[in-house]
């Protein structure tokens, strides 16, 4: 038979342990809520029943006392705290990541849209060539398409007065470097123009194969619609 002072211990041991897996339950649904991405999710669970630490650290006999040997906490995304990591060497803390819209956009369309609708202009142009060069664009667009998104996907590529420009200089470019080579000299324009005008044909074409391209087609504005049609003509 147990003793009293047994019994005590044990119940508060069933006392904490269901404290703590309230604790991870109720973060894990916070972190649902949310809409947090896994490796966030990880973080969030694997330290929710940590707590802060009070009264200072004691330090065993004979150890530097000018040194936190452990960061007291971690930031609610599971970056490490700033506030003790300081004192430690240089070699043995890591770099602390702030989590960007971009981060793990590639993974799914759901988590590409969400960094999409995230992102500020100068950088959708950036995710999309990232999805463009990756070959995962048309993966990503295939179940996520709207009218609002290709809309927006026409605003990121430029307007439509814009874009036979953009085609013109490209094949500006091959007929330089046609003449340049056929006269033996260097005829030398910038690469942007061909990079953007690839990029153009890439999101279309890469549009056109989702599955719910009439559809998002068939809710486009007038403009969205006089910029998709200026596009198609200046990539023919």
């Amino acid at each position: 038979m147990l003793s009293q002072s047994a019994l005590a211990r044990r119940l508060e041991e069933r006392v904490a342990e269901d404290a703590r897996l309230r604790t991870i339950e109720a973060t894990k649904k916070d972190a649902v809520a949310r809409r947090v991405d896994v490796d966030t999710f990880q973080a969030l669970v694997s330290a929710a029943h940590l707590r802060p630490m009070r009264g200072g650290l004691r330090l065993a006999p004979g150890a530097a006392a000018g040194k936190s040997p452990a960061p007291r906490s971690f930031r609610p995304e599971g970056t490490l705290a700033s506030g003790d990591s300081s004192s430690l060497p240089l070699s043995t803390v890591p770099a602390a990541h702030n989590p960007t819209p971009n981060d793990g956009a590639l993974r799914s369309g759901a988590l590409f849209v969400r960094a999409w609708r995230a992102a500020a202009p100068t950088s959708r142009a950036e995710l999309l060539r990232r999805a463009v060069a990756a070959g995962a664009l048309p993966r990503l667009l295939r179940l996520e398409l709207s009218s609002r998104l290709l809309e927006e996907l026409l605003d990121c590529l430029g307007d439509a007065e814009d874009a036979p420009a953009v085609a013109g200089a490209a094949a500006a470019t091959g007929k330089c470097a046609h003449r340049g080579a056929a006269a033996g000299g260097d005829c030398s324009s910038p690469a942007a123009e061909p990079n953007h005008h690839e990029l153009a044909w890439a999101v279309l074409q890469a549009a056109a194969a989702a599955s719910s391209y009439a559809v998002a087609e068939a809710g486009l504005s007038l403009q969205a619609r006089q910029r998709l049609a200026g596009l198609r003509a200046a990539l023919q």
